[in-house]
């Protein structure tokens, strides 16, 4: 599968086609386990030696190599000296379609070189550091003979506190070969069979008179004896809840400290040793492209007294406090490139897929620690279409469209229709939940795969019980029919990114003789990329280095300085202006190196006129 020979630049998204829905499979077999996936990296990086090296960045609780591909035309500079874009998949160890899209992304870029020229351009000024597997120990539950869903990594973890780790696992009781749920009917129990349909439960509101029926445990035995039903399975840390930002401490899957996780400390060491990476995306059941970032409203007491101040001021009585949101200067950036990633995945409606709070993940850590526009996304966009109902004409007048069911326009004084959204639930009915809806889109697009019914077993504690619930892994992933169709949208978007990130170019150099063999010398810098060379809260987090200008001379300097610091430079164009005067001999050169941590080093030479 080869991408069509098109235009990758921002300005030309016009050619984009949306996706049609598929035929869903049942078999997912294109996924691959730690070993294949070994290979098929191996044999890229055998197959374009020119382009793609394999690394590893570290090894995993399981002492697994966390592979790491670096794609650029070799020939054509140091990777170092290019700016980068960072790809990582499968932080969460059921989330493995993430290393299959970050696989198939490395495949799609290498295999365009040379036979795509924006792609063959691109790889010669940009550099691609893609980690399919970030996770490998928490992946491989989904290849083994039972199979769970297991976010953590396998790293040894007393969950129920009794000195004893990893005790109480679950357990295949149906020998199904997969682990789901099991409910107990128990009147103490916190669900009840849904009212809509008895295969799903409901939490009880004992506030409304609801009464409970269920007990629900992960199918499985007490192996520890302790009247608790798998609570102490194997590890471990989740390495998306182990970075440094909103850490969440003493919770679930967060490890006794920051950076616990060997996955995650090897992510961070390997970025802090490449700050050329200039953006970065993770493949991760969290999201910013499909609802991006908004900014944050402060007090009105506060910002009204804050308008009233300098800067001094403010600082002195507020502080620099730790930023909260997204800086709103930031926000625009955001807002624009989730509509390209919407059109380009032809994202329509409100996905299924479940994401989670961002406290200790990546992409957070990757924005408000290292600095860089960071993103985030489940790569995948299950959606039910839209029921349309037909609306009942109460107005008795003509022409208001009822009868062709397009809408009317309304008459002057007449009340519009609320909203669904704002006129609230109907009296006497439910909202539909998650569960009922993921039901739903199993059976139009899977033939009701991914629920296995309700049978009785025989629980050798608790008696009869029954198990079932729905498929592990089918609410976090794809059917494999769907990769090669979103491979494809990803490559493109990741593409994109690498295509807007910035690149400074010298736009002018003026030499002015003031007189008596003095000389003013005028730099200006221009931003050629579409994201600025330092975004607003890495400014202000000084957590990227400013662009600088290095001068070399043997001339005199009467103004101006040997390093000077530039401003963040805008995108599209923006530029920023140095200047210095000097006094020397007519043809000393000045050599002017300007140097910038995202959007890379360029230089020029000017000799001194007469």
């Amino acid at each position: 599968m080869h991408l069509t020979k098109r235009v990758w630049a921002p300005a030309a998204l016009a050619f984009l086609v949306g996706t049609s829905s598929l035929s869903l499979a049942r078999a997912d077999t294109g996924y691959h386990s730690y070993a294949s996936l070994t290979e098929k990296l191996k044999s890229l990086a055998s197959a374009y030696p020119r382009l793609v090296h394999l690394e590893s960045i570290g090894k995993s609780s399981e002492g697994r190599e966390l592979w790491l591909l670096e794609i650029t035309d070799h020939t054509a500079g140091k990777p170092a000296d290019k700016p980068g874009v960072f790809v990582v998949g499968n932080l969460e160890g059921h989330h493995v379609v993430g290393s299959e899209l970050a696989l198939g992304v490395a495949e799609e870029l290498a295999n365009g070189y040379g036979q795509i020229d924006s792609v063959t351009q691109l790889l010669k000024r940009r550099v691609f550091y893609i980690l399919p597997r970030a996770n490998p120990d928490g992946a491989e539950f989904m290849f083994r003979k039972v199979r769970w869903e297991h976010p953590a990594n396998t790293m040894p973890w007393d969950d129920d506190f009794d000195d004893v780790a990893d005790e109480d696992g679950p357990d295949d009781l149906n020998g199904d070969g997969w682990i789901t749920q099991m409910r107990v009917r128990d009147p103490e129990g916190e669900y009840r069979q849904d009212p809509k349909d008895p295969r799903l439960l409901v939490k009880v509101d004992r506030a409304k008179g609801e009464r409970g029926q269920y007990k629900l445990y992960t199918e499985g035995v007490d192996d520890d004896g302790d009247e608790a039903y798998n609570e102490d399975g194997p590890g471990g840390i989740n390495p998306d809840r182990n970075f440094p930002r909103d850490y969440p401490y003493n919770k679930p899957g967060a490890g006794r400290y920051q950076l616990q996780a060997p996955e995650a400390k090897a992510i961070v060491d390997f970025l802090l040793s490449h700050r050329n990476v200039g953006v970065a995306l993770a493949f991760c059941l969290h999201d910013n492209l499909i609802h991006p970032p908004k900014a944050e409203r402060g007090s009105r007491g506060q910002s009204g007294l804050r308008s009233k101040m300098d800067s001094r001021s403010r600082r002195r009585m507020f502080g620099r406090k730790p930023a909260a949101g997204v800086n709103t200067k930031d926000i625009p950036y955001y807002e624009h490139l989730s509509k390209v990633y919407k059109h380009l995945l032809n994202v329509q409606g409100e996905p299924l897929v479940r994401t989670e709070k961002p406290a200790g993940a990546f992409f957070q850590w990757a924005y408000f620690q290292y600095g860089v526009p960071s993103f985030a996304t489940v790569g995948w966009f299950p959606t039910l279409p839209r029921e349309r109902k037909a609306v009942k004409d109460t107005t008795g007048r003509k022409g208001t469209g009822a009868r062709s069911g397009m809408p009317g326009r309304a008459g002057r004084g007449m009340r519009r229709p609320e909203r669904p959204e704002m006129a609230g639930a109907p009296k006497g009915r439910e909202p539909e939940n998650a569960d009922a809806k993921w039901l739903k889109w199993l059976k139009k697009y899977r033939g009701g795969y991914g629920f296995v019914e309700w049978k009785p077993v025989q629980h050798p504690q608790l008696g009869e019980v029954e198990v079932g619930g729905f498929l592990p892994f089918v609410r976090t992933n794809p059917p494999d029919t769907a990769l090669p169709r979103l491979v494809v949208g990803h490559t493109r978007f990741v593409a994109l990114l690498g295509a807007s990130l910035p690149e400074i170019k010298i736009a002018e150099v003026k030499a002015t003789p003031l007189g008596g063999g003095v000389v003013r010398v005028e730099l200006t810098v221009e931003n050629d990329g579409y994201l600025p060379t330092v975004f607003a809260h890495a400014a202000r987090a000084r957590a990227v280095k400013p662009t600088r200008v290095e001068v070399e001379t043997k001339a005199k300097m009467l103004s101006g300085r040997k390093i000077t610091f530039l401003d963040p430079i805008p995108g599209s164009g923006g530029r920023a202006k140095a200047e210095w005067i000097f006094r020397g001999k007519k043809g000393t050169r000045v050599r002017l190196r300007v140097v910038s941590e995202k959007a890379g080093t360029v230089e020029t030479t000017v000799k001194l006129p007469g």
